[in-house]
């Protein structure tokens, strides 16, 4: 039913490390799964959470979501909801080819920003 799909292999390690969590690991065992986008490939979940987190100062973010393609396949395996989740700002600026599409995502109201504290509210 879910999917949780990582952009680069380092990132999905970190998500992996998740699993320690009791509810996530229940969850695996309920459909849950995590993987990269490459691995995704041809495969599709009712909803799909995309980790695009890149947050630097020189707002660069990496060769990889400059690929069309893969940003195809990212965007395009959810059958009902797709979640994005990373630095709108770094993304737009790091990314022509998500730029465009992070700009059509906002000017229709679909994307939330979290407090500039969030990081406190949630621990």
């Amino acid at each position: 039913i879910l999917c949780v799909c990582c952009v680069t292999h380092s990132s999905l390690l970190q998500v992996r490390r998740l699993d320690e969590n009791d509810f996530l690991h229940a969850s695996k065992k309920g459909g849950l799964e995590i993987s990269t986008i490459d691995k995704y490939q041809g495969r599709d979940k009712d909803v799909i959470i995309v980790s695009l987190v890149r947050s630097n100062k020189s707002g660069k973010t990496g060769r990889l979501l400059e690929d069309k393609r893969r940003l195809n396949v990212a965007l395009s395996r959810a059958k009902m909801k797709l979640i994005i989740i990373g630095s709108y700002k770094t993304l737009c600026s790091g990314s022509s080819v998500l730029a465009p599409v992070l700009l059509y995502l906002k000017e229709r109201g679909w994307v939330d920003t979290l407090p500039a504290n969030a990081i406190n509210l949630y621990k």
